[in-house]
């Protein structure tokens, strides 16, 4: 993802995660190292689709205390809405 990222230059990464039916310890490790690099890069980490358990999973998590309600969405057309709207700035 590093090289598409850099290329686009983007402000926002949105991780659609629907197809993501379990995060384990070491999976949301990673996504809370990555939210890390991208926010010292300037860029936000906002996660959309998550399915019941891996949200509160996430939630109940260190990311989830970052992230807030502002950057997780129910769904990835909510979270293009949010972009459009306010231009990525959560």
């Amino acid at each position: 993802m590093r090289p598409l990222i850099t290329k686009s230059a983007a402000k926002v990464v949105i991780l659609e995660m629907s197809a993501v039916p379990d995060l384990e310890y070491t999976a949301l490790q990673s996504l809370t190292s990555m939210e890390a690099t991208l926010r010292s890069a300037g860029i936000t980490l906002w996660l959309a689709g998550l399915n019941p358990e891996v949200l509160k999973v996430v939630e109940r998590s260190p990311l989830g205390e970052l992230l807030g309600s502002a950057r997780i969405f129910p769904n990835l057309r909510e979270a293009v809405h949010a972009y459009e709207t306010k231009g990525g700035t959560s």
